[in-house]
């Protein structure tokens, strides 16, 4: 199971199981198992696929939610908290195998300059289990992953997500 829960400079998995919930991810801000491991899809996607499994009803969503991979949103834009899960499951090999690796380093670097710490010194070690990157890797024109079709970085909305990041103050007593 993915680790969910961050404490002593690395992320853990919770001791608590709940059934994954795109309604209780959006109302805690807490990352759920599904999108922990498939780091290359949103929130929509997994709601669809909860509502068509489980029948779990598929809450609204903003515009970011269903066009933009929820790593991706929760590494650009969340809080201290869940910018250190997403950098440990984007080093979590089986989340590797299930979303592809080779997108995942332009992201980990962008850690290089966070506030806190143990977020840049998590995805330091994440990125250290990445093959060596080739902007070839990149998934031409996947708009979740704001990759262009050209091979680029949509830059407009990569920005846009960093300027709306959460930076409050966040304190974690290990």
């Amino acid at each position: 199971m993915p680790h969910t829960t961050y404490g002593l400079l690395k992320t853990i998995r919770s001791h608590q199981i709940s059934s994954p919930s795109v309604q209780a991810t959006i109302d805690t801000g807490r990352p759920n198992a599904c999108n922990l491991c498939h780091l290359d899809k949103t929130l929509a996607w997994t709601a669809d696929r909860l509502a068509a499994w489980y029948g779990t009803p598929r809450p609204a969503l903003g515009d970011d939610e269903t066009s933009v991979a929820a790593s991706v949103l929760w590494l650009l834009k969340g809080d201290a908290g869940q910018r250190a899960i997403v950098a440990q499951a984007m080093g979590w090999r089986a989340a590797q195998e299930a979303s592809g690796a080779g997108w995942l380093a332009p992201y980990l670097a962008l850690t290089q300059k966070d506030q806190y710490d143990a977020v840049r010194l998590i995805a330091s070690r994440s990125a250290k289990t990445l093959p060596p990157f080739s902007r070839d890797q990149l998934p031409r024109g996947n708009a979740e992953l704001l990759v262009k079709a050209d091979g680029t970085f949509d830059a407009t909305r990569v920005n846009r997500l960093v300027r709306e990041r959460n930076n409050r103050p966040l304190v974690y007593r290990e």
